[in-house]
């Protein structure tokens, strides 16, 4: 679903991440790739994965210091993958249309193999793909993976959105990583 050119942008400002190091390998971090930073990532499990959930959250900041969730979504990898599962919350959609865009190695079903790298390549928010418009906010992203009631990753990203007529919004950042142009 195209939406247009937005007149905001989705700028991803940090991220922090917990590995389960029994479980898990890999590396998340951002680079400055011009008017986004981009999200890459590199994640491998210790074992054969046939069950595992996905959880995505999303809380906006608001101006009273009070967050509001906008979802709280718990999904089975194996219907993510397959393209079966049932959510009907066009955000939370769109992240996920956006996580299979961006991710590399991801098999079409279960079950996910031990040590296959999972590639994450220039993940941003492309406001494109979200409704015309949206309010000026902060917001905190969750995205989890586990495994039993085990946890393997947990990935919390700070991110705004703003709109582009705003001032210090840049578009024409020169400082691009040379790993965005690849």
């Amino acid at each position: 679903m195209a939406w247009g050119l937005n007149s905001f942008v989705i700028q991803i400002d940090a991220i922090r991440n917990e590995f389960n190091p029994n479980k898990t390998k890999g590396s998340i971090y951002l680079l400055d790739c011009g008017a986004h930073k981009k999200m890459y990532a590199s994640v491998s499990f210790m074992e054969n994965i046939d069950t595992l959930q996905i959880t995505n959250w999303v809380q906006l900041k608001r101006n009273t210091g009070k967050t509001a969730t906008v979802y709280n979504i718990t999904i089975d990898l194996c219907d993510f993958l397959e393209n079966n599962y049932n959510v009907k919350n066009l955000i939370f959609n769109v992240v996920m249309k956006l996580f299979k865009k961006f991710l590399k190695g991801l098999p079409s079903k279960c079950p996910l193999k031990k040590n296959k790298t999972l590639l994450l390549r220039g993940f941003y928010f492309d406001e494109d793909m979200f409704p015309p418009y949206i309010p000026d906010t902060n917001f905190t992203g969750f995205i989890g993976l586990s495994q039993r009631n085990s946890s393997l990753l947990k990935s919390f990203i700070t991110a705004r959105v703003e709109s582009k007529a705003k001032q210090g919004f840049r578009k024409d950042n020169k400082k691009i990583d040379k790993q965005c142009l690849q």
